[in-house]
């Protein structure tokens, strides 16, 4: 038989830390925050009607993956999240219960998006945040380094990503304000079919796929695997330094073999710098102290 809670939105600072039904766990994770956990076959989940369900991270806010990794969710599905997990609980006086994949990769970037949320829009701080996203850590995995070689890789934990985040948002990198992120912009410099590019320090560091020299003067090629399907955009140097040039960039730092001749930067007037190291490991302390 399924326990039933009275919901009603002026307790709803007093509801239960766990709340079962037939199959399936509510963890009560801030405010009127639930994350539901299923015991068996989703297909046989009733719906509590106390509580307004909703599946963010299936399909809408999916992971594009380079090789085995699977997240954490890039900044603009953070602000993404964000933005509509507000307007969910605006539009509701029930608890919000985010239903979520049981796959440990779905589960844990369900819950790196909701910490996010209790940092930027909530505003808490690091430990509290932790200590709401408790009932649940043990069920998320570690992400995953993009290396090729496993001498390279690392584990990262949700915590580790949200310290992170919260270290941006203290420096000022970070600022989901009205006037503080432009989502549109993110999108648009972000996609690999446009530039592969993000403004990692608004106005001090931006981080981009390297260049190419391309034949005939092209801005552009589109690359293609052995079975013939698309590959990936390679893109030129005076593709980027229109967009550098908007982004008052004023030295591009070469960290990978040189696949194009720098006279592409410098004549519009921005300067290449080489620090080369191998593509994909730590750099080496030399390079390091030099940058």
């Amino acid at each position: 038989m399924r326990q039933h809670l009275d919901l009603h939105p002026t307790q709803n600072r007093a509801m239960a830390a766990v709340f079962r039904t037939a199959n399936a766990v509510h963890h009560h994770i801030f405010d009127r925050i639930y994350i539901v956990l299923f015991n068996d076959d989703r297909t046989q989940f009733q719906k509590d009607p106390n509580f307004d369900y909703w599946s963010p991270l299936e399909g809408i806010m999916s992971y594009v993956a380079l090789e085995d990794d699977f997240g954490p969710m890039d900044l603009g599905k953070v602000f993404e999240f964000c933005q509509a997990m507000d307007a969910r609980l605006k539009s509701t006086d029930r608890p919000v219960a985010l239903m979520t994949s049981p796959d440990g990769k779905i589960f844990t970037n369900t819950v790196f998006v909701l910490g996010a949320f209790l940092l930027l829009k909530f505003n808490k701080d690091l430990d509290t945040a932790m200590k709401c996203l408790e009932p649940v850590l043990s069920k998320t995995v570690s992400y995953k380094n993009v290396s090729r070689s496993s001498a390279h890789s690392f584990d990262l934990s949700v915590q580790d990503c949200l310290r992170g985040l919260i270290r941006a948002k203290s420096a000022g990198w970070v600022d989901f304000g009205p006037d503080g992120f432009d989502v549109h912009e993110y999108r648009q410099l972000d996609n690999p079919l446009n530039a592969d590019l993000h403004e990692v320090i608004p106005g001090k560091l931006v981080l981009m796929r390297g260049p190419r020299d391309l034949t005939g003067g092209a801005l552009w090629r589109d690359g293609e695997r052995a079975d013939g399907c698309f590959s990936r955009r390679d893109f030129s140097p005076a593709h980027y330094a229109d967009i550098l040039a908007q982004l008052d960039v004023r030295a591009v730092v070469r960290c990978n073999a040189p696949l194009y001749d720098r006279a592409g930067f410098e004549g519009a007037g921005i300067a290449v710098v080489d620090l080369c190291c191998e593509d994909g490991a730590p750099p080496p302390v030399d390079v390091v102290a030099k940058f």
